[in-house]
């Protein structure tokens, strides 16, 4: 079997299939996954998309890099890229990442959406319709902001009432801008222009997360 290499994608490409990824993996198992972009001051690394175990203290349980790779714990390396090939099974490999990072087989139908992956999915939805526009957007950490994002109205608050979970925060901004939108893992989306709603109360089950992104930033996709 030839060697699996490397994927040359556009940044903005990857990070959109990556959180698609990210986001199927955490819906399998809704209250334990939390996804944190780029590192940032959870691991140190740049570029990378990471699955963190809430339920374990913020265990680690696999990365997925821009590059090409998703790092599971233990002996094993995955490539993402592997994820997309015309013959691969999705469902599978995400079963494989999921052992490999020391989560529980699961079975059955896939359990309803809490508000840390209605978040991942919002993200995954946002970044995928942004795919090929004219701006490039990303998911970052508040860390990689100069003022930790709490130039948007609203999540300041929020982190001074939730210092424990402050690092839980996805911010959505435009490469050299400031974040137009962040979201917690409770939920929560505050906008740059001081809108705030939360996920969860937009939410119906088993209708297209891509309804939730047009209700709350139809003006930022294309």
């Amino acid at each position: 079997m030839p060697e699996s290499k490397d994927l040359e994608l556009p940044h903005a490409t990857a990070q959109a299939l990556i959180w698609r990824l990210a986001a199927e993996l955490a819906r399998r198992y809704p209250d334990r996954l939390w996804v944190h972009p780029e590192g940032g001051e959870m691991t140190g690394i740049y570029d990378n998309v990471s699955v963190l175990d809430v339920s374990e203290g913020a265990r680690l349980v696999t990365t997925f890099n821009a590059r090409g790779s998703a790092q599971a714990l233990g002996s094993e390396v995955r490539r993402w890229t592997d994820a997309y090939a015309a013959d691969a099974d999705r469902a599978s490999w995400l079963e494989e990442v999921a052992r490999v990072g020391g989560l529980p087989p699961r079975h059955g139908r896939l359990p309803r959406s809490s508000p840390a992956t209605l978040v991942a999915r919002y993200v995954a939805t946002f970044l995928a319709l942004q795919v090929g526009s004219r701006d490039d957007w990303f998911a970052t950490s508040p860390a990689r902001h100069d003022d930790g994002g709490l130039s948007i109205a609203g999540m300041a608050e929020w982190q001074r009432s939730h210092p424990e979970a402050a690092p839980y925060v996805v911010c959505l901004a435009m490469n050299g801008d400031e974040a137009a939108l962040a979201l917690s893992i409770h939920g929560d989306v505050w906008r740059s222009d001081g809108a705030h709603v939360n996920l969860s109360d937009l939410h119906v089950g088993g209708r297209p997360v891509t309804e939730l992104v047009l209700r709350t930033a139809s003006d930022l996709v294309p």
